[in-house]
């Protein structure tokens, strides 16, 4: 199978779609002046290899996003990672004033109506927050024959088994590394009984919420999506 990229969007025909993040910037100054959408292979982030990804300030204007180690407070995106490393991983830290999500969208493409997909990925806690309550990333998905951004406030279905909350609750706020075992949680379901007709659109979103007090900042690293086509009898 070969799957082609679009612009914001990533043409389906099959096989397993990958990201690990690993071409977001790990340094430089990014402004915005609306609250997106906006697509990370896009300017100014410019992540080659990221069509179809793309981020959104659904609390908040204008949507924010810097490279980071873990050692900032200010809520935004993050290109989180070890100071000076290519090994990134893209995340949230969300306060009152600013939430923000990110989507992939994926458009049927494969001249097949599909019934399932498996998604799986790994969440990150890049910095503790000044409490042990648990910060979460959670994560829904939604299909339409028309086009749609990751901006849409129409209903989502929820994936909850793919929740990530914060692993473990540290009782100081500061920096972590994400990359070592005990700040990562691997996630992944398979999600049955979909309606994804040819042409359709699929959009997978995973969102950070404000929790009381200063939040944890979490990460999803290492995402793969993978559709099975059906059987079809002979």
């Amino acid at each position: 199978w070969i799957t082609t990229v679009a612009e914001g969007q990533i043409n389906y025909t099959g096989g397993v779609v990958f990201q690990d993040f690993d071409t977001l910037p790990s340094s430089g100054a990014f402004t915005f002046s609306t609250k997106g959408p906006q697509a990370l292979d896009q300017p100014p982030i410019n992540a080659s290899g990221a069509a179809g990804w793309s981020l959104y300030a659904n609390v908040g204007t204008p949507l924010a996003f810097s490279p980071d180690s873990g050692g900032s407070s200010t809520s935004s995106v993050y290109s989180y990672g070890v100071s000076g490393s290519s090994e990134r991983a893209l995340g949230f830290l969300a306060n009152a004033s600013r939430v923000c999500r990110a989507g992939l969208r994926l458009v049927n493409q494969t001249g097949q109506t599909l019934t399932q997909f498996n998604l799986s990925f790994v969440g990150e806690e890049w910095r503790s927050g000044d409490t042990t309550t648990a910060d979460s990333i959670s994560v829904d998905y939604r299909i339409q024959a028309a086009s749609f951004d990751i901006d849409s406030g129409s209903a989502h279905t929820g994936i909850p088994t793919l929740a990530f909350s914060s692993p473990p609750n540290y009782s100081f706020e500061g920096g972590l590394n994400g990359n070592l075992s005990a700040h990562r949680t691997p996630r992944s379901a398979t999600v049955t009984g979909i309606t994804w007709p040819a042409g359709h659109t699929l959009m997978v979103r995973w969102f950070d919420s404000n929790s009381s007090g200063t939040d944890d900042a979490l990460a999803i690293d290492d995402v793969a999506f993978y559709a099975p086509l059906p059987v079809l009898s002979s």
